[in-house]
């Protein structure tokens, strides 16, 4: 469910940009890397090597080195990588299919032939709890922000290039998937459930699952199960690698080459994979259930983005669901006493951050901390006292420049844009100035009035800007900025 919070409010946002955009650009470049970090390297990567380990050679090949198989795994996953190949492709479009059916088969295995009876009383003492911190180990919610673009990419490339046809194709695609998983958690739930009475709460993970695996379909199940976890965790460690250097080599502007970023994450994957799975578990515990909160809190804003004109909501909301997890987290792992914690609403379901996470964002619609500045009237006019050469011949030249949303990164764009022509033309350019509000449609109805006026330059300021300008002509020169992947944005 809130994997399909996150699609919607991508596709409302028109890129995964526009969801952390608003907090300002270092908390959002901030937000954005511990996201890809618990994807990536930190935790998500290694224990992809460690889960085909544990669970597909282990059971197999006893005495096997993990510290060899990690070194083995990674360089598979290095070469896949780094040269460009159609196996990964080919693989994952056999491979999830695979994988959904062996599951399926094993649930439907387990349902009608149950290991045993469920058990009457719960083995851990605050269900919903642990369930949510089971749901933070997903990371659902971090890898659709992530690989929104990629959603977004392949739907523009299928012929779906309005942002109605995106939004009615990948909201389908999002509902299947999201029906499937609720379908496959709840099914291996109940596998678990009808195990309880077998192993106690202490049981090893993956001891567990093999255990359900060979009661349910013996051994020839163990070994399909184990050719089938591990290429499907090849082929997500391949993805997972290559979005996460992908992005962090756009973040340094291209200094730090993807190969360079694709091996040294393949290193630091491998030392990491080698903790083994439990402890991989244990420490992405703390850190997610401090990444997921303001997270998530972002998520549901930007559903209403263009309906909350003020960026310090954004920020104060998830500064307020962040200092609650944190304190959570301290108390969780240190023993202090913060017994205030337990009477803030939900707390019991471990959704105590959400009370002071609305009060923040409330407080700071009511007050003028983030108020409206000059910069969100209807249209502006610069000029500069001097006159460059290159307009000596007199022509004057309008730009339209419509810009998303007020926020800083995206002001000093514009501002440094009318600076540079201002000092090129003088008095011979005027700009025309429009701020969207963070409305999409507003974008729109913006773009179509800058081909009626005929300015002779669109400047679109952040995707959705630069989409609404792409759609409105084909023949007014346009110029983007503080837009992510130009292709993506353009369906290129």
């Amino acid at each position: 469910g809130l994997a399909l919070l996150a699609m919607f409010a991508i596709l409302r946002q028109g890129s995964p940009d526009g969801i952390t955009a608003r907090i300002g650009r270092i908390p959002s470049t901030a937000l954005m890397c511990a996201i890809v970090l618990c994807i990536g390297p930190m935790l998500a990567i290694p224990r992809t090597a460690a889960t085909t380990y544990e669970t597909s050679l282990a059971p197999l090949v006893s005495g096997f080195s993990p510290a060899l198989f990690s070194i083995l795994f990674f360089l598979l996953i290095l070469l896949l990588c780094v040269r460009e190949t159609a196996v990964v492709d080919i693989v994952g479009k056999i491979l999830t299919p695979a994988l959904l059916i062996g599951l399926l088969i094993l649930i439907v295995v387990g349902v009608v032939n149950p290991i045993g009876p469920v058990g009457e009383q719960p083995l851990v003492e605050n269900v919903a709890a642990t369930g949510v911190e089971a749901g933070y180990q997903t990371m659902d919610v971090l890898a659709a922000i992530v690989f929104g673009y990629i959603i977004l990419k392949s739907a523009r490339e299928k012929g779906h290039t309005t942002p109605g046809a995106q939004l009615r194709v990948v909201s389908g695609a999002s509902l299947v998937a999201g029906i499937g998983l609720l379908v496959f958690y709840l099914g291996l739930t109940y596998l678990g459930a009808t195990s309880a009475r077998f192993f106690d709460i202490t049981v090893d993970r993956t001891f567990l699952v093999v255990s359900i695996v060979r009661n349910l379909l013996g051994q020839a199940g163990i070994i399909l199960f184990a050719v089938v976890v591990a290429l499907a965790c090849v082929t997500t460690a391949v993805g997972l690698v290559s979005a996460c250097a992908d992005y962090f080599s756009g973040l340094s502007g291209g200094r730090v080459s993807y190969r360079t970023l694709v091996c040294v994450i393949c290193v630091f994957s491998a030392v990491v994979s080698n903790f083994g799975l439990n402890e991989i578990i244990a420490i992405a515990s703390p850190i997610l259930s401090v990444v997921y909160p303001p997270t998530l809190v972002l998520i549901v804003l930007a559903l209403f983005g263009s309906r909350i004109r003020r960026d310090w909501v954004f920020r104060l909301a998830a500064l307020g669901a962040l200092a609650v997890s944190l304190l959570e987290v301290v108390r969780t792992y240190t023993g202090v006493e913060l017994a205030f914690l337990d009477l803030l609403p939900l707390a019991s379901l471990d959704f105590g951050w959400v009370l002071p996470a609305a009060v923040c964002g409330a407080a700071a619609a009511l007050t003028a901390c983030g108020g409206s500045s000059s910069s969100t009237a209807a249209s502006s006019t610069a000029s500069s006292a001097a006159a460059s050469s290159a307009a000596a011949d007199g022509q004057k030249y309008t730009v339209g420049i419509c810009q998303l949303v007020e926020h800083a990164a995206l002001d000093a764009a514009t501002q440094g844009f009318e600076d540079a022509l201002t000092a090129q033309f003088g008095e011979n350019v005027t700009f025309d100035f429009q701020n969207a509000q963070n409305d999409s449609a507003t974008c729109a109805t913006i773009a179509n009035g800058f081909v009626s006026a005929g300015v002779d330059l669109i400047m679109a300021n952040a995707t959705p800007a630069l989409q609404a300008a792409q759609a409105a002509t084909d023949s007014i020169p346009i110029l983007g900025t503080s837009v992510t992947e130009y292709g993506v944005a353009l369906g290129l």
